[in-house]
């Protein structure tokens, strides 16, 4: 990542802390208006909703929002990855509430937008469990997936000299894989504030605390998991998770 791309490299230097929350409230409300908006526009617009367009669209723009911002706040648009990366000891612990507050204000935004465009069809953005799917199977799939979405990033952090600009795709590659084997069961949502935004503007909160937990759960297992094959984290994990262009 860093000039590799990536989710980016010690910015402390090149960008102000103004600057990268900018491009954390940026990044999030393009994930937000972008992931949401893929289940809703179908159902607003009474066109065909293709699950592979919609999983196409999901993990595209994570990819090209880490092409775009990972140089200025490693584009964690996220703040399971912020926690995980914090964990690692690869971001300071001091900046991860103000990281949380930018991503949760362009989250918000983001289903504001998409309220006042859509009305009531925001619904159709939401995440819960899919029919027949009870939130102990939701949960447990949002776990592994989130387990398996860190540890990619975590990973393409790790080999950043091997993998360079690819990590972004990578990372994107694998929100597709997940969204195409797990949008109905679960949403496959693996970030807490892309589903808490619409689910507070839709009213819509039953299961919204699936969400909001398992990510940390499956971002705290993916640490273990980097750490048992990569022991701490090296050069390029902490390039990664500060930005850096």
């Amino acid at each position: 990542m860093g000039k590799e791309v990536a989710l980016g490299a010690d910015a402390d230097a090149d960008h102000s802390l103004i600057q990268q929350l900018g491009a954390e409230a940026v990044g999030t409300f393009m994930l937000v208006f972008v992931s949401a908006g893929a289940g809703i526009v179908p159902h607003a617009t009474g066109t065909p909703a293709e699950l592979v367009a919609q999983a196409l669209a999901r993990g595209l723009i994570v990819t090209v929002m880490i092409y775009t911002l990972g140089g200025i706040s490693g584009a964690h648009l996220n703040p399971a990855i912020t926690y995980t990366f914090a964990l690692r000891k690869a971001f300071p612990w001091t900046r991860v509430a103000p990281y949380w507050a930018a991503q949760l204000g362009g989250a918000l935004l983001a289903a504001a937008a998409l309220r006042l465009f859509f009305g009531d069809a925001l619904i159709f953005g939401i995440t819960s469990p899919g029919p027949g799917v009870s939130k102990a199977v939701a949960f447990g799939t949002e776990v592994l997936f989130a387990l398996l979405l860190v540890a990619v990033i975590l990973g393409t952090a790790e080999e950043a000299q091997l993998v360079g600009p690819n990590a972004a795709l990578a990372v994107g590659g694998s929100i597709v894989l997940c969204v195409c084997l797990g949008d109905a069961v679960s949403g496959a949502s693996m970030n807490p504030f892309r589903s808490l935004a619409p689910a507070l503007l839709a009213g819509q909160l039953s299961a919204v605390w699936i969400y909001l937990i398992a990510p940390f759960i499956g971002g705290s297992l993916a640490a273990g998991l980097t750490w048992l094959f990569h022991g701490q984290a090296n050069v390029s994990e902490k390039r990664a998770g500060r930005g850096r262009t």
